[in-house]
């Protein structure tokens, strides 16, 4: 066979269709022949095979690097179908759950072992009755975790000191904070974070500050971080101390889940040059509460690059409107501000039917 890459899909089955992944014992005729070979596996809307017993003389699929499952019915002895599929497919560094069903009987999903020693990516998307994620991979370096419905979902992480980039897209609960995931946080296998994205960010109501479910030794060592925020209560010169808190900080997105209404009073006189921070990017923006910060950072931050406004007010759904949004740039000469670095740019970004006539307060 002369082909190295091979993509696999397995689509519109009933849930009553089986996969057996004994299907592909046949790559594995003639190793030699297919060492050069990345085979990438999607099921979708199916069962996998209950396996057989393992035995020493078990096939072993080397060429598989990539596994997507999509809308299987895992029920209760999902935990021995993916032990099996482990320890048959010892390559693979990438995997993806979507839409999975767990059973009630048994709502834990453990990803650990020697089998998987080479996993680095993984990604899992709205889990239906997952209650419980335990995960031990030493080479893992990029995790996903999105659920709208299991906000409960107790994800626990030991043994990732290779763990770099977390998407977090679940809300936390209360008292609970990132650091809590890892069992070994205070050890040499404590995970190297750079890059945390879609955090869920709540307010503490009495000084209207934003309550960030992070430590400090996770925010001093981050490159990007990417938050959602409820702006109803929020004047965005309080995510400052964040910040100041994050060093090495490269990159800063905050999105908005909410426009708002009771913004308090504040000034903030302390100087923080942020050195190393050179995107900033909030959408959608909103003046009333952001104003002051974006004059602030301009002033302040002496390597920034670029700051992404998103001043969208239009309701056109996306899907719907025929209309691109557009992009206006304003140079660090046409800024109404002392800015800090020289070649900074201020860019807003917009629907065609946007009034933007507040920007003006940006220029000179």
């Amino acid at each position: 066979m002369g082909a190295e890459e091979l993509d696999l899909y397995a689509a519109h089955w009933r849930h009553s269709k089986t996969f057996s992944f004994e299907i592909l014992s046949g790559l594995q005729v003639q190793p030699s022949k297919m060492k050069h070979l990345h085979l990438h596996l999607h099921l979708n809307d199916c069962s996998i095979a209950w396996p057989v017993k393992v035995s020493d003389n078990q096939s072993v699929l080397h060429s598989l690097e990539t596994l997507e499952l999509e809308d299987l019915m895992l029920l209760d002895h999902h935990q021995t179908v993916l032990d099996s599929i482990f320890s048959t497919c010892v390559n693979l560094w990438k995997l993806v759950l979507r839409k999975c069903y767990f059973g009630d009987l048994n709502p834990i999903l453990t990803i650990a072992g020697p089998s998987i020693s080479n996993l680095k990516c993984l990604q899992i998307f709205s889990p239906r009755y997952l209650r419980q994620l335990q995960v031990s991979a030493p080479k893992l370096a990029y995790f996903v975790y999105h659920s709208s419905t299991n906000i409960n979902t107790e994800l626990s992480f030991s043994n990732v000191p290779k763990l770099e980039e977390m998407i977090l897209d679940l809300q936390l609960g209360e008292n609970r904070i990132v650091d809590d995931m890892f069992t070994d946080f205070a050890t040499d296998n404590a995970p190297q974070l750079k890059r945390l994205m879609s955090l869920h960010t709540t307010f503490d109501f009495i000084n209207f500050e934003p309550q960030i479910p992070v430590s400090m030794a996770i925010l001093c060592q981050l490159e990007q971080l990417e938050l959602i925020i409820d702006m109803k209560y929020c004047n965005l010169l309080k995510m400052i101390p964040i910040l100041v808190a994050c060093p090495l900080l490269q990159k800063f997105h905050l999105t908005a889940s909410g426009p708002p209404n009771k913004i308090p009073y504040l000034t903030y006189s302390s100087k923080h040059p942020f050195p190393n921070l050179k995107h900033v990017e909030i959408r959608p923006f909103y003046g009333s509460c952001g104003n002051p910060f974006v004059f602030y950072m301009l002033e302040n931050a002496v390597a920034l690059e670029r700051m992404i406004l998103d001043v969208t007010t239009s309701r056109c759904p996306d899907k719907l409107c025929k209309l691109k949004h557009v992009s206006h740039e304003v140079h660090s000469q046409q800024i109404r501000a002392k800015v800090a670095f020289p070649t900074a740019k201020l860019v807003f970004q917009h629907h065609p039917n946007d009034n933007t006539g507040f920007t003006k307060i940006f220029l000179r």
